[in-house]
């Protein structure tokens, strides 16, 4: 066992997980509105050269030098590490990680690793639509051990403009695992057809949990962060005992859970019907342990994202009208959210003690929906605050990501080009995409933290203290 398995990983706690108080505490309930924009950041374009590691993807299979041509319009999951005050987005309009610092809002680099990128914006006209879906990358990203960014791919693929333009898979997906410093990265092979999309880590057993979401695909990978080997697989196609034999129809967000040391994984499909939360263990032999399942009745139409927060709460982002919070011992609700349906990521802030929930909107809905950020005080008892417009009816913003330091109290929401949210101040960057960043304010309700200082849990390899919880 390495020193780092007896410690917690506080990057992977606190981002989008844990607080000091998790384990129980109280706090005051008020209504407060949380968000207020204070940034934007631009996505510059780029010509530079980039990493080297193994695998030679891209779309078409080769090398090459990197080029960036700035802007954002494709993007998917954020992620944060508060103990190194950063940022990171899987942007597939620039083919790479972007890495911003949280301390002064920066852009910093991109972090290139051969993603194939946005499917639909390099393959010929004339190729069928559905050879893109679940084929782009980036789309899963997290730091590990705050040197690793592990961000996960497509397939790679070549082209030919025909007649009739064709697109041949040359590889399956994959997970990067690029040095955040150096840039150099590895290719890690997960044999997929489509995408692997989703992912999160375990820093006590040092293992990361990663999916192919497409139903062709439907599986897990379990990789070790200290070799990067394949540790194991689990299958969700109606006849794998170790995936409780369910057929999944869909995978979405997971999170590690410090409570009971265990996956937690949001399937919003199963055999045609209602999702389920799943209990997933996290050493070999990989297996689903428990099934909470999500009623109809609740207006949630199957889970989509997921964030661990305090006093065993596992709040979900979900399909249909409503979200939810549940017990993450039994499943039984405990909050229903009312129209808060529709949501993406979700994550936990812990230094605001607050759920922020990533709405795209839709122009094509009946009624249009706004694009938006779902605002919900953790309490206890939990309860609304105001949400944060990020788009117009007309247009869809695109803003379903959504990462937040609890260190700074800032809140990272990308947006693509439609996104009004990408002119403040004297910056405007309407038609071009940004990283919006609002500010954590007003929570003079969340009285619960245990002073200055005070640790949400052990740092890698020392045993800094550093949170800053949000009390005066």
């Amino acid at each position: 066992m390495s020193a780092r398995t007896a410690r917690l990983s506080l990057a992977a706690c606190l981002a989008g997980a844990v607080a000091p108080w998790l384990l129980g505490g109280t706090a005051f309930a008020a209504p407060d509105n949380d968000l207020t924009q204070v940034a934007v950041i631009a996505l510059p374009a780029s010509g530079g050269g980039g990493g080297h590691g193994g695998g030679g993807f891209g779309h078409g299979g080769g090398g090459g030098g990197f080029h960036a041509p700035g802007g954002l319009n494709s993007f998917d999951i954020g992620f944060v590490d508060p103990a190194i005050h950063t940022y990171v987005l899987a942007d597939r309009t620039n083919k790479a990680v972007d890495v911003v610092d949280t301390e002064n809002n920066t852009f910093t680099k991109y972090l290139p690793a051969n993603f194939v990128g946005n499917c639909a914006d390099v393959v010929p006209r004339g190729v069928p639509a559905s050879f893109c879906t679940n084929a782009s990358g980036p789309n899963g990203v997290i730091i590990s051990d705050h040197k690793e960014v592990w961000a996960t791919d497509a397939p790679p693929f070549r082209c030919s403009v025909g007649p009739p333009a064709t697109c041949t898979l040359t590889g399956t997906s994959s997970v990067k695992v690029i040095d955040l410093k150096t840039g150099n990265f590895i290719t890690i092979d997960t044999g997929g057809n489509k995408r692997t999309d989703e992912l999160c880590e375990d820093p006590r057993h040092e293992v990361v949990l990663a999916a192919n979401n497409a139903p062709s695909d439907n599986f897990l990978t379990f990789i070790s962060t200290e070799t990067h080997k394949i540790l194991g697989k689990i299958t969700f196609d109606g006849k794998d005992p170790r995936g409780d034999k369910i057929l999944a129809n869909g995978i979405e967000q997971c999170q590690w859970n410090p409570r009971d040391e265990k996956f937690y994984l949001a399937i919003p499909d199963i055999g045609g019907s209602n999702g389920a939360v799943l209990v997933i263990s996290t050493s070999s032999p990989f297996h689903v342990e428990k099934v909470f399942k999500i009623p109809t009745t609740t207006g949630c139409a199957g889970p989509t994202g997921l964030a661990i927060g305090p006093n065993h709460q596992l709040q979900l982002g979900c399909g249909g009208t409503n979200a939810l919070i549940i017990d993450d011992r039994s499943g039984i609700i405990i909050k229903t959210e009312l129209t808060e349906g529709g949501a993406d990521e979700v994550w936990y802030d812990a230094g605001s003690n607050h759920y922020y929930l990533a709405h795209s909107g839709s122009p094509t809905a009946t009624p249009p929906t706004v694009g938006r950020i779902g605002v919900e005080d953790a309490g206890p008892p939990p309860h609304e605050d105001a949400d944060v417009i990020t788009g117009v009816v007309t247009v869809s913003a695109g803003t379903h990501s959504v990462a937040a330091d609890p260190v700074h109290h800032f809140v990272y929401v990308p947006a693509g080009r439609a996104a009004t949210i990408c002119n403040f101040g004297a910056v405007t960057l309407n038609g071009e995409g940004c990283i919006a960043v609002f500010k954590s304010t007003n929570n003079m309700d969340d009285k619960n933290c245990l002073g200055p200082l005070t640790p949400a849990a052990l740092h890698d390899d020392s045993a800094k203290h550093f949170l800053r919880e949000h009390c005066r």
